[in-house]
């Protein structure tokens, strides 16, 4: 920032310091002169100190919207989008190749490290009776529990809820759908 230029008053007065011939008269103006250049100099360093203190908060303000950003990852697919793609298991077989997960997932059964592609129904827990997680597809849930006993289905604004009662050995389960991703679900047993 540059410093503020000088009055007109400052100028006039400088003219008549050269042309003041009177010691006395002379020293009035040049003292005037210097009370003006002493607050023009002041008023700069508030000015400089104020431009200095905006561009720190909008550093700040920078970096603060940098930290609560997190990272963003678009992935893209070259055919239609799988099924799989939708879950967590699928996102980080999607992402191994550019991200390292640290430990297993214990609900996809997926251990970290690249994987060779998009899951298969093989690769989810099978065995009859365990519990669905949340995310999961209907066809994932008829592969985990078995064939539902009930559908319902009811619109929930523009979505579409599907509700399928599943029995199971320890009771039954009521699983929610909305687009066909499981979203809640309870368990009662017998």
């Amino acid at each position: 920032m540059s410093s503020a230029p000088k009055t007109k008053r400052e100028q006039n007065l400088e003219g008549e310091i050269d042309r003041e011939s009177d010691p006395a008269k002379k020293r009035e103006l040049k003292e005037e002169l210097d009370d003006l250049r002493s607050e023009r100099e002041r008023e700069d360093a508030r000015n400089q100190a104020a431009v200095a203190e905006a561009g720190e908060h909008r550093s700040q303000n920078i970096r603060q919207r940098r930290l609560e950003g997190g990272s963003r990852f678009n992935v893209r697919y070259r055919e239609r989008l799988p099924d799989t793609a939708l879950t967590p298991g699928g996102l980080k077989s999607a992402l191994a190749e550019y991200v390292v997960f640290d430990s297993p997932n214990p609900r996809s059964g997926l251990a970290a490290g690249p994987a060779a592609g998009p899951l298969a129904p093989a690769s989810m827990p099978a065995t009859a009776g365990g519990l669905p997680r949340k995310g999961m597809l209907i066809r994932e849930a008829d592969v985990l529990l078995g064939a539902p006993k009930n559908i319902e289905e009811r619109p929930e604004g523009r979505l579409k809820v599907v509700t399928r009662t599943y029995a199971t050995k320890e009771g039954q389960i009521i699983a929610e759908f909305v687009e066909g991703v499981l979203f809640r679900y309870s368990a009662i047993s017998n």
